[in-house]
């Protein structure tokens, strides 16, 4: 006899594993983590919006009385940098590409005593003039960026710096034969996820060398790789512990204070908790970046849409983060579910000195269907 599943499973009521600890405040979360002997994190960043950093001295903050271990990019044992296109500085020591980015990281036995140590740190920078707005940064002679420009390259030279999508004949004549151009210029703005726990991690180092981050990021599997890059350690050397998020909308798809907490525990040899507090969450996780659209449709007086063209360009801010692949997902869904015979898309991913862009809820396929269902 056929084991029947309807009313238990499908259309009846499941309880969620998590549901008794979350109603009754019993979840663990990361940033409730504590151990014996832990020290508490704070980092220094940097006040300018694009510069050379041209010194550092540690030297006055060391002295403080409380203070375990201060780190600079010098104390990274293997690879300065990070995200899935492994280009934003963990440790920034160069090229200053838009302002908070961090500078140097203290742990101490209070989060006051590491606050105060922070603001003894010294250090000089070269301003630079910044660029923050799409229009202006994809202009000649603008601020660059970044040393290779202020495009992304998608696939480098000799193809363009867009991402586009081709269906069906000349994209020009096709408008020309439609009996009505409607056109439009459509914006979205940045936004920020505000999730409920800020970014916080707890992280150590054990007898046998393996280093564990309790995380709430959201993706430990792909960042715990990451991480190991930076520790110069191989992947069975790290184990992130994760799974309990205080929110996340996307914002958990970055990393913003593992890194730094794993670095301070290599050099205290000490449990260390690193837990932003909400400024440091507006102003220096991630974000779900700006986006502009134009879109041109060409129809006909029975209502068929015979052609679509539509220009795409997201501000990805400093780093690439996950603002390309916004932009590819963004490229292949913009047309929406027409049968349209003509769709001409180009999708532009552009640097400027502003905070980074990455993942928010239905990423780089929402911002195009408000465009395109406006336009309808």
């Amino acid at each position: 006899m056929e084991k029947s599943y309807k009313g238990k499973y499908i259309g009846g009521q499941i309880q969620r594993m998590d549901a008794f600890g979350h109603v009754t405040g019993n979840t663990i979360y990361a940033s409730d983590r504590a151990m014996p002997g832990m020290l508490h994190a704070k980092v220094l960043r940097h006040n300018v919006h694009a510069g050379y950093l041209r010194s550092i001295d540690t030297s006055e903050a060391e002295k403080i009385p409380g203070v375990v271990a201060i780190i600079t990019e010098k104390d990274i044992p293997g690879l300065n940098l990070f995200g899935l296109k492994t280009d934003e500085p963990v440790i920034n020591n160069g090229l200053l590409r838009r302002k908070g980015e961090i500078i140097a990281a203290v742990a101490a036995v209070d989060e006051a005593t590491a606050i105060y140590a922070c603001s003894k740190i010294k250090y000089e920078i070269e301003e630079k003039d910044p660029v923050f707005d799409i229009d202006e940064a994809v202009k000649d002679g603008a601020p660059q960026v970044r040393p290779e420009g202020n495009y992304h390259l998608f696939d480098g030279p000799p193809y363009p710096p867009y991402r586009r999508l081709r269906y069906g004949d000349d994209i020009d004549e096709a408008l020309a034969s439609a009996d009505h151009i409607i056109e439009g210029y459509y914006d979205t703005p940045p936004q920020e996820h505000a999730p409920m726990e800020t970014g916080a991690s707890l992280a150590y180092i054990d007898e046998t060398g393996t280093l564990t981050i309790y995380t709430n990021n959201q993706g430990p599997f792909e960042q715990g790789a990451q991480i190991a890059a930076i520790m110069h350690l191989t992947s069975n050397q790290v184990v992130m512990k994760g799974g309990t998020l205080g929110g996340s909308f996307g914002g958990r798809n970055a990393i913003h204070t593992d890194h730094i907490a794993a670095l301070l525990a290599l050099k205290s040899h000490r449990p260390v908790r690193f837990h932003m507090t909400r400024e440091e969450e507006m102003l220096h996780s991630t974000i779900r970046g700006p986006w502009r659209f134009s879109v041109t449709d060409g129809v006909m007086n029975d209502g068929r849409i015979v052609a679509r063209k539509v220009i795409i360009w997201h501000d990805a801010g400093a780093y690439s983060g996950l603002a390309w692949y916004a932009v590819e997902k963004c490229v292949l869904t913009v047309a929406g579910p027409y049968e349209i015979p003509n769709v001409y898309v180009d999708g532009y991913c552009i640097y400027t000195n502003k905070i980074v862009a990455s993942s928010m809820r239905g990423f780089g396929i929402n911002v195009g269907q408000f465009a395109i269902e406006s336009n309808m």
